[in-house]
């Protein structure tokens, strides 16, 4: 039995504005004190991902540069 089917067109979506605001992806890691948070946020992100393992939690440190970061104190 052989299963086939057509190649659908590539879809995309087109942007009205040609820059996209800074996005930083900082990791969490053992130790980790939130210095990279502090710097993204210092650098003119607009947004942060943190990429963490297991249930993507963060140690107290970068809790708190979390915290201070939505909150607007770098």
């Amino acid at each position: 039995m052989v299963f086939a089917r057509s190649p659908l067109r590539r879809q995309h979506i087109a942007l009205k504005n040609a820059r996209l605001p800074r996005v930083d992806i900082v990791p969490m890691y053992a130790g980790a004190d939130g210095t990279l948070i502090r710097a993204a946020a210092t650098a003119g992100a607009r947004g942060i991902v943190i990429e963490a393992a297991g249930s993507g939690n963060v140690n107290l440190e970068m809790y708190g540069a979390v915290c201070r970061s939505v909150s607007g104190v770098v």
